[in-house]
């Protein structure tokens, strides 16, 4: 059963790999260049794919002055006033 999970989720499926790079491509192509915040978790899987996002939108000559990233406070969620 894990072995067929695994091969259904990795390598990541044609769509998933669309997504993100639609949602990617969005990020540099605002004519004003909107600026985008990434707010990763504290696990590794969290923090890798953000820093992946984050050297590929510098690479891809996002500026870095609108690319910002957050750490939310421990026992806190994006929509508290706090945050």
């Amino acid at each position: 059963m894990i072995g067929e999970l695994t091969k259904s989720l990795w390598p990541v499926r044609a769509s998933s790999l669309n997504a993100a790079i639609c949602f990617l491509s969005s990020c540099i192509s605002q004519p004003n260049l909107i600026p985008t915040l990434l707010i990763p978790d504290k696990d590794a899987d969290s923090l890798c794919a953000s820093q992946i996002i984050y050297r590929t939108l510098l690479d891809l000559s996002f500026p870095a002055c609108h690319l910002h990233v957050h750490f939310l406070s421990k026992g806190s969620n994006v929509f508290s006033l706090k945050e």
